[in-house]
């Protein structure tokens, strides 16, 4: 497995993972009828997903400069 397929399995967890936290909060708001927790599980995923895109980002271009490619 070379690095860039690492890089893209990882990326793949990361989603996965972070989809599974964000999707758990907007559960327990939607079965409590509780709006704040639908609010915070709302943010808690639109932040990470943020977060995780600009990692990926980052990764590509670190990638791109290391291969030569501009």
């Amino acid at each position: 497995m070379t690095a860039a397929t690492a890089g893209g399995v990882m990326e793949y967890v990361v989603v996965a993972l972070l989809a599974i936290g964000g999707g758990w909060a907007l559960a327990a708001g939607l079965l409590l009828e509780q709006m704040w927790l639908l609010v915070f599980g709302a943010v808690f995923l639109a932040e990470e997903l943020y977060e995780t895109g600009v990692l990926v980002l980052v990764l590509r271009m670190a990638d791109d400069a290391t291969s030569g490619a501009r």
